[in-house]
């Protein structure tokens, strides 16, 4: 099995409100996991030795994105994410970069809010909360 070690590859991008897309990588210190889960429905049936279960429908986890504030321009996290708040966008995540072959991750979310926060004396950080709506495709880049 190959392993492959992530550095500064990964890159995110949002459709902002206008419909442009916006690579938003370089704003994004952390975020919490996505893929693809689904839910579990249990139908052990009395006579069974042991639980089992089927697949039941993809969930729609809570994704939180994280970084340095930025106000300036059209391209930071305040003028891109505070305009995403209350509305569908697409999310595309390539994990290992954008070269022909690589997975390649496509959400539709709903931005959810968008948070400033600093204690006094350190850096500005930002929080953005959305939450997918409807199935990941999951693909390669062409």
């Amino acid at each position: 099995m190959a392993k492959v070690l992530v550095s500064g590859t990964t890159v995110v991008t949002f459709t902002d409100a206008a419909g442009t897309v916006r690579n938003m990588s370089a704003y994004i210190e952390s975020m919490s996991a996505v893929g693809k889960t689904i839910a579990d429905i249990d139908v052990t049936a009395i006579s069974d030795t042991a639980e089992r279960f089927i697949a039941g429908v993809e969930l729609s986890p809570e994704i939180t994105v994280s970084g340095a504030y930025e106000q300036t321009g059209t391209i930071g996290p305040d003028p891109v994410f505070v305009n995403l708040v209350g509305s569908l966008s697409t999310m595309v995540f390539n994990p290992v970069g954008t070269v022909t072959g690589s997975r390649r991750y496509t959400y539709q979310v709903l931005g959810r809010s968008f948070e400033p926060a600093v204690a006094i004396k350190e850096r500005v950080n930002y929080t953005f909360m959305l939450r997918k709506d409807g199935t990941v495709t999951v693909g390669t880049v062409p």
